[in-house]
């Protein structure tokens, strides 16, 4: 059987941070990883294991000191615009209206407006948000500002997007309603999502594989494939086979910290 090219595939990334006088912090060692297109992996570490670093690093905003960042098969070290970045800050500019924020996007991309407009609206609805195109971020709650601000990365269109705690800020009702939410969004678009969190239960629930980061400096510690049933929507819980895979994440955080 030929070898199937990942969609996104980083390869023994390392980075090291120079803090002055001869000391650095070495942030990543050796890290390996590897998307298939349309797929949900998260990543989960303890804090200040890298993960950032990383998703700047496969972002093309930051250069490791070695190893590779390949889309498609194709060497994008260092190169930017080829992977969409959520931050968990919505980042949304409070002068511009929902319509206008998501719209910010294919403005920068360039293109034709109107046509990015009409998608933009067939998509409003998907994203919970009709009927507040013109509502402005401070009329917004923190669940909807969050969706603008995921609307508006993936009319940024590209196939794989990073998204980092984008849940993190959220109370625990309203994040449990996003997971609910995301997870169906991604259900019918499909894009390829790298996403960062904290939560065990939260990677377990949207994801396909949950690779598990070290403490500093970081590295891939354990991978879990996540075999849950693939009728959707999935429902978070108390099964058996939910609370094994929790606690084999669980486990190799413990062990790899």
């Amino acid at each position: 059987m030929a070898h199937l090219v990942a969609h996104l595939e980083v390869n023994d990334v390392s980075k090291a941070y120079d803090q002055g006088r001869g000391q650095s912090v070495q942030a990543l060692s050796n890290v390996s990883l590897q998307l298939g297109r349309g797929e949900f992996v998260s990543l989960v570490g303890p804090s200040g294991c890298g993960k950032t670093t990383l998703f700047d690093i496969i972002a093309g905003l930051t250069m490791p000191d070695r190893g590779q960042v390949l889309i498609d098969g194709i060497d994008r070290t260092g190169e930017t615009g080829y992977v969409s970045y959520m931050p968990q800050e919505d980042l949304l500019l409070p002068w511009r209206t929902t319509l206008q924020n998501v719209m910010l996007a294919p403005e920068l991309r360039g293109g034709d407006l109107t046509e990015s407009r009409q998608e933009v609206m067939k998509l409003i609805d998907l994203f919970g948000l009709s009927g507040f195109e013109d509502s402005y971020p401070f009329e917004l709650s923190g669940g909807m500002r969050q969706r603008v601000a995921l609307l508006r990365t993936v009319m940024c269109k590209n196939d794989i997007m990073l998204l980092d705690e984008p849940f993190g800020a959220l109370d625990a009702i309203t994040r449990r309603d996003m997971q609910v939410w995301l997870r169906s969004v991604w259900e019918q678009l499909r894009i390829t999502v790298l996403f960062v969190t904290h939560d065990v239960e939260e990677a377990v629930y949207l994801s396909d594989r949950v690779y598990v980061m070290s403490g500093r400096p970081g590295r891939i510690v354990h991978e879990c494939v996540i075999p849950l049933e693939s009728s959707r929507p999935r429902t978070i819980t108390s099964s058996p086979e939910f609370i094994a895979l929790r606690s084999q994440v669980m486990d190799a955080l413990d062990s790899g910290t």
